[in-house]
């Protein structure tokens, strides 16, 4: 993984600068004029005199809310990225010859969660932000036997009908056997939402693996992927605790084990992917986390289909 420097700087904070009366009429004169030609005068003349037009607003204090994280540690590097879409309560890192992410990274916590019981949307789309050769289509799914599955689950967003609406992009979607889709990743997702209740918040990030290039398997015209495995990968990073786990979860038909079964370090699924996760933490945090896991200390619901 890329190593990080930093660099502390110390630097002395330098008085500010009182314009004289003259300066201040000469501004004004300026800004007056400027600001006359632009339609936005007010603007103008603060930004002349070196001010901020709400000065109230000059510190600000970030809080982890329904709204979103403060930080962005669900953010991932990938080779083979085509595209970063962000969206406005999650990020993908998007494959343009695949047709589907290689990685879906949200923040999910008991605010959220608590946050509002919105019904699912189901207005499956295009995303009209990709090129056109690039996306996947409605008419890719149709009779060809797969779900289209949510990489961010809908029952993740429930907390603004603006945030459910934006998981069903289909640029947030991979080809999925249903009862895959409806089975042991369904219960994949209930056991990062028990986790997020338990610790407060988590982040999450998610996507498909495929071991053959290009995919062994495709559906549509648009030769949409088939995955071969799934992957989650999960983060607690505050005050209370720091830890991780991986998941990597074969994409077949058949009786699955118990989710706790398919565990592993964060390290080992980054090996499996190639994709580089939570590289925003510090370097000495993220090696001890991604490099060791305790099944223990996390929530793994029992498979039930």
């Amino acid at each position: 993984m890329p190593k990080k420097n930093y660099k502390k700087t110390n630097k002395k904070k330098k008085k500010a600068k009182v314009p004289s009366l003259l300066g201040v009429f000469i501004i004004l004169l300026i800004a007056i004029i400027i600001g006359i030609t632009n339609g936005n005068l007010r603007a103008t003349i603060y930004k002349l005199l070196g001010m901020n037009e709400n000065p109230s607003t000059t510190a600000v204090t970030t809080t982890k809310t329904t709204a979103g994280s403060d930080s962005k540690l669900e953010l991932s590097r990938c080779d083979s990225d085509s595209a970063i879409l962000q969206k406005t309560y999650y990020t993908v890192g998007y494959n343009k010859n695949t047709k589907q992410p290689n990685w879906v990274g949200y923040y999910l916590s008991s605010a959220r969660l608590n946050g509002g019981n919105e019904e699912r949307s189901e207005d499956f789309r295009e995303d009209e932000s990709l090129k056109p050769a690039w996306r996947s289509l409605l008419s890719d799914y149709r009779r060809s036997g797969y779900d289209r599955g949510h990489l961010a689950p809908a029952a993740d967003f429930k907390f603004s009908a603006e945030a459910m609406s934006e998981t069903f992009y289909l640029s947030n979607m991979s080809p999925q056997i249903h009862d895959y889709n409806a089975g042991i990743w369904l219960t994949a997702e209930k056991a990062a939402r028990k986790n997020a209740y338990e610790s407060g918040d988590l982040y999450i990030v998610t996507g498909p693996i495929f071991h053959t290039d290009p995919p062994a398997s495709t559906i549509g015209d648009s030769k949409v992927g088939v995955p071969d495995a799934f992957y989650k990968v999960f983060l607690v990073y505050n005050d209370n605790e720091k830890k991780g786990i991986g998941l990597i979860i074969p994409h077949e038909k058949g009786k699955f084990k118990n989710l706790s079964y398919y565990a592993m370090s964060i390290d080992d699924v980054e090996k499996e992917t190639g994709i580089d996760f939570f590289y925003n933490l510090p370097d000495n945090d993220e090696n001890k986390i991604e490099a060791s896991f305790n099944v223990a200390d996390w929530v793994m619901r029992d498979y039930q289909f």
